[in-house]
Order: structure tokens, then sequence, then C-alpha cells
């Protein structure tokens, strides 16, 4: 399940200074590119969802512990 299945996104887009992209957006323009640590999606797909998208996700996010970024 997405964000886009407990919310109205092109309602939340037709709101003024609310900027809102989908997955399937945000790893086309962040993913794909290379832009997030340099790691592509899984076979540079940008349809992944479950399991494969959250370890994706896991992978090339900033976590910050103890104040130091990871």
């Amino acid at each position: 399940m997405g964000f886009e299945d407990f919310f109205d996104i092109e309602l939340l887009k037709s709101h003024k200074g609310l900027n809102v992209i989908t997955m399937k957006e945000f790893l086309e323009r962040e993913g794909i590119t290379g832009n997030l640590k340099g790691i592509f999606p899984p076979n540079n797909n940008t349809d992944i969802t479950g399991n494969k998208l959250w370890k994706y996700l896991e992978e090339v996010s900033v976590i910050a512990v103890d104040d130091e970024y990871c």
C-alpha cells in the first residue's frame, strides 16, 4: 500500500504551496539519475513496491545516529 491508497494525490497537488510527487516520480527524478548515493533502484525499475522498495530506500537513506550521519 502506498500514500495514494490513503490520500487523494491529485487533490493534494491542487493546493498552492504544497508540492507532492508520487514514489514513481521520485525514483525517476532521483533514483535512476544516481542522485541517491549513486545507487540505482533494482533493475532501474521505478515501479518497485513492497520489500524491494523498502530495502532500496533503506540503502540510500541518510540516517542520523547520535548526531552523526550514516
